[in-house]
Protein backbone atom coordinates (compact mmCIF):
# COMPACT_ATOMS: atom_id res chain seq x y z
CA UNK A 1 0.00 0.00 0.00
CA UNK A 2 2.68 2.39 1.01
CA UNK A 3 4.61 1.44 -2.10
CA UNK A 4 1.62 2.15 -4.55
CA UNK A 5 1.49 5.72 -2.63
CA UNK A 6 4.89 6.69 -3.53
CA UNK A 7 4.91 5.42 -7.01
CA UNK A 8 1.96 7.31 -7.43
CA UNK A 9 4.01 10.34 -6.05
CA UNK A 10 6.62 9.57 -8.17
CA UNK A 11 4.50 9.34 -11.24
CA UNK A 12 2.57 13.06 -10.22
CA UNK A 13 6.65 14.23 -9.94
CA UNK A 14 7.73 13.17 -13.41
CA UNK A 15 4.51 14.35 -14.72
CA UNK A 16 5.31 17.72 -13.29
CA UNK A 17 8.23 17.52 -14.36
CA UNK A 18 7.44 16.91 -18.16
CA UNK A 19 5.33 19.05 -18.41
CA UNK A 20 7.55 21.79 -17.51
CA UNK A 21 10.19 20.97 -19.84
CA UNK A 22 7.28 20.66 -22.49
CA UNK A 23 6.53 23.85 -22.06
CA UNK A 24 9.68 25.30 -22.01
CA UNK A 25 10.34 23.62 -25.37
CA UNK A 26 6.95 25.22 -26.71
CA UNK A 27 8.49 28.36 -25.80
CA UNK A 28 11.51 28.59 -27.62
CA UNK A 29 10.17 27.08 -30.95
CA UNK A 30 7.83 29.92 -30.67
CA UNK A 31 10.64 32.36 -29.89
CA UNK A 32 13.05 31.28 -32.94
CA UNK A 33 10.67 29.54 -35.19
CA UNK A 34 6.94 31.91 -35.31
CA UNK A 35 8.73 34.78 -34.45
CA UNK A 36 11.57 34.82 -36.17
CA UNK A 37 9.93 36.88 -38.64
CA UNK A 38 8.78 40.10 -37.01
CA UNK A 39 6.89 41.53 -39.84
CA UNK A 40 4.37 41.65 -37.33
CA UNK A 41 6.23 44.95 -36.06
CA UNK A 42 7.53 47.65 -38.22
CA UNK A 43 10.31 48.63 -37.05
CA UNK A 44 11.56 46.27 -34.89
CA UNK A 45 14.84 46.60 -33.71
CA UNK A 46 16.70 42.59 -33.77
CA UNK A 47 20.10 44.04 -31.66
CA UNK A 48 18.43 45.00 -28.44
CA UNK A 49 14.94 43.39 -28.97
CA UNK A 50 13.12 46.53 -28.71
CA UNK A 51 9.88 47.62 -30.72
CA UNK A 52 10.55 50.91 -31.35
CA UNK A 53 7.15 53.18 -32.67
CA UNK A 54 4.92 51.89 -34.74
CA UNK A 55 4.92 53.80 -38.00
CA UNK A 56 0.70 54.18 -38.04
CA UNK A 57 1.26 56.09 -34.44
CA UNK A 58 0.30 59.74 -34.77
CA UNK A 59 1.37 61.84 -31.69
CA UNK A 60 -1.42 63.09 -29.76
CA UNK A 61 -2.56 66.47 -30.65
CA UNK A 62 -2.37 68.74 -27.47
CA UNK A 63 -4.20 72.25 -29.10
CA UNK A 64 -7.01 71.83 -27.87
CA UNK A 65 -5.75 72.47 -24.25
CA UNK A 66 -4.31 75.78 -24.94
CA UNK A 67 -7.99 76.97 -26.63
CA UNK A 68 -9.46 79.55 -24.95
CA UNK A 69 -12.70 78.16 -24.97
CA UNK A 70 -11.58 74.83 -23.03
CA UNK A 71 -9.53 77.26 -20.91
CA UNK A 72 -13.01 79.20 -19.99
CA UNK A 73 -14.76 75.67 -18.91
CA UNK A 74 -16.08 75.34 -15.36
CA UNK A 75 -16.70 72.68 -13.59
CA UNK A 76 -19.95 72.54 -11.70
CA UNK A 77 -19.89 69.31 -9.82
CA UNK A 78 -18.14 70.94 -7.08
CA UNK A 79 -21.36 73.01 -5.84
CA UNK A 80 -23.42 70.91 -3.29
CA UNK A 81 -27.11 70.75 -3.70
CA UNK A 82 -29.57 70.01 -0.66
CA UNK A 83 -32.27 68.43 -1.97
CA UNK A 84 -34.74 70.31 0.41
CA UNK A 85 -33.37 73.36 -1.88
CA UNK A 86 -34.71 71.67 -4.96
CA UNK A 87 -37.63 72.40 -6.80
CA UNK A 88 -39.45 68.60 -7.38
CA UNK A 89 -42.57 69.73 -8.64
CA UNK A 90 -46.20 67.81 -8.11
CA UNK A 91 -45.85 65.20 -4.93
CA UNK A 92 -47.73 62.74 -7.06
CA UNK A 93 -46.73 63.35 -11.30
CA UNK A 94 -49.39 61.09 -12.19
CA UNK A 95 -52.23 62.71 -10.34
CA UNK A 96 -54.57 64.73 -12.32
CA UNK A 97 -53.88 68.55 -12.34
CA UNK A 98 -56.14 70.59 -10.51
Amino acid sequence: MLSQKTNKNKNLILEAILFIIVIIIAVFVLKFFVFKNNSLFKGHDNQNGLISQPESFKPLDTSIFKDPKFKSLKDNSAKKVRLEDLNIGREDPFAKPR
